[in-house]
This record gives structure tokens, sequence and C-alpha cells, in this order.
């Protein structure tokens, strides 16, 4: 195991190392060369992705630009099967349920969720539906309990006056500690 991940680690080395002379090979190559300024331009222009046409930029056909590229002699080509659509359409459908999870799970750190969770631009129109209607519901259940409040305040001291008995006099207060002494002895 060692060794192998050794000879990987060699091996990546030595890739990183072709790769970083090829740049600067192609940098000096790029410097001496030169290109014609009216083409130049011409690429200038072009989008990435586009491809690159020898006339106007307006016209419909479009021809790619093409580059030299050298290969690297010392390194085996590794070809790369090509899917089908069955396989593309898998992967794709793969790639955006994780992207969609990932999203919907918060873990997408180049977004600002707080700009859509507190944003209610965003709701459900019909959850903002049901929001109004319990929002005035609730306004004129709070109205009708405010004034069932008070006649239930009215109801409740009326049941409380009723319920008071007259404070005794110190007279009624004296007879019945003559009651209470008298029992005991």
């Amino acid at each position: 195991d060692r060794e192998a991940v050794k000879k990987l680690r060699k091996e990546q080395e030595d890739a990183e190392d072709d790769v970083m002379e090829e740049e600067d090979d192609s940098d000096e190559e790029m410097e001496d060369d030169g290109f014609d300024s009216e083409e130049d331009n011409d690429l200038d222009k072009t989008l990435w992705g586009e491809g690159y046409t020898d006339g106007d930029a307006s016209t419909s056909k479009k021809t790619p630009v093409k580059r030299e590229e050298k290969k690297v002699q010392d390194k085996p080509t590794e070809e790369v099967p090509e899917l089908s659509d069955a396989e593309k359409h898998l992967l794709m459908e793969e790639f955006r349920s994780n992207m969609f999870s990932s999203f919907l799970e918060g873990k997408d750190t180049d977004f600002d969720y707080s700009q859509v969770d507190y944003n209610s631009d965003y709701d459900d129109l019909e959850v903002q539906g049901q929001d109004e209607e319990e929002k005035y519901f609730d306004d004129e259940s709070s109205q009708d309990a405010s004034c069932n409040r008070m006649s239930d305040g009215e109801d409740l001291l009326e049941q409380y006056m009723d319920n008071l008995q007259p404070e005794p006099t110190p007279q009624q207060l004296a007879d019945r500690m003559k009651i209470l002494t008298h029992c005991d002895t």
C-alpha cells in the first residue's frame, strides 16, 4: 500500500511538473509569435463558448477557433468512453437532485438564504391568502373578546358583590367571642 501511494504521488508530481513546463513554454511562444491585430480584436469580441468567424460577427455561420495543441509524449493518454444519452440523463438527474437537496438543506454557502426566508414576496399565494384571512378573523375575534371581557368583568363584579357578607361590627365580634369562651368551659 505504501509503495502504491508513493508511486501515485510521484506520478502526480511528475504530471504537475509537465503541465507547469508546458504552460511556461506556451507563454513564451505567445510572446514570440504575436497575433495579427485585426484577428486579435475579433477574438476579443467573441464570448466564451462561441465560435470564431473570419468575417462579420453578425453572420450566422460560425467556425470554431482552431488552436494547435501539443501532446505530451511521456504521459499515456487515457481514453474516456462516450456516454449514452440515457447515462447522460441519469447523471444529470443525479446532479440536479444533489444540488437541489443541498440547496434545501442550506449547504450552499454561496447563497444568502435569509433573503428568501424572510421575504414575503416569495411566499406561496395560497399561504398568503390564508394568512390574510387569519389576520382578519383574529382582529375581529380580538375585538369581540374585548367586548365579552368587559361584559364578563361586569358579571364577575356583580357576583363578587353579591357574595360579599357585611363586615361584623365590634359588638357582634364580642358576642361571638363570649359564645366561644363559654363552650370551652
